[in-house]
């Protein structure tokens, strides 16, 4: 196959953009291929699996409660939603915010600075996410750059709204659909993402 033939690969239409501008490749020779999730593992949860879950997790039954899953806190905006949970409009939200990262001894000190430890934990690495998904109400993940989150998908897959920036390849479904929330990384405008997508969880889901 001669290099001018050649086809270029993109998880997702932000990447498909990047190669094109960036590397100059002609747009007819950039597909985009998604990242699948497994549907017969990631599903809504029903009620019993609900509960279930908030008692393993320690959360209360009927509080709002947001779900992060990420490693790279930095990149991933884990701080920057601790800074928007501190915000006087999410007072009554829980958060548990889960992933392997050198850096999680500050997360789990801001946290605390905040005052915010009765209400958002960062246990760290978590092998299976789905019983937190189970007993969240919706996932956050204000990225600065992700090219394609498989945990943002497997959150929808899971029946919750995501609540994300710009710089997920995630972000265009998102909008479409109105499945959550496109936000800045600014803490406000997290906030008022989360706060916006909690009043109306309905038509989010």
């Amino acid at each position: 196959m001669a290099a001018s033939d050649m086809l270029f690969v993109a998880n997702s239409n932000l990447v498909a953009g990047e190669i094109r501008d960036r590397l100059g490749v002609p747009g007819p020779r950039v597909r985009v291929i998604e990242n699948g999730v497994d549907l017969t593992r990631f599903r809504p949860a029903d009620a019993a699996e609900r509960a279930r879950a908030r008692t393993g997790l320690g959360l209360p039954a009927d509080a709002p409660v947001v779900a992060f899953v990420g490693s790279g806190f930095e990149r991933k905006g884990a701080f920057r939603l601790v800074e928007a949970l501190a915000d006087p409009a999410l007072r009554d939200v829980h958060a548990v915010i889960v992933g392997s990262d050198r850096s999680l001894k500050d997360l789990r000190d801001l946290i605390a600075r905040k005052g915010l430890s009765a209400r958002v934990s960062a246990p760290g690495g978590l092998a299976d996410p789905r019983g937190l998904l189970a007993a969240a109400d919706v996932f956050a993940l204000p990225s600065l750059y992700d090219p394609m989150p498989n945990a943002a998908l497997e959150a929808l897959a899971s029946g919750l709204p995501v609540v994300t920036c710009e710089g997920a390849g995630i972000a265009e479904a998102v909008a479409a659909t109105g499945a959550g929330r496109v936000v800045t990384r600014a803490p406000e405008s997290i906030a008022a993402g989360l706060a916006a997508t909690l009043a109306d969880l309905d038509a989010a889901r």
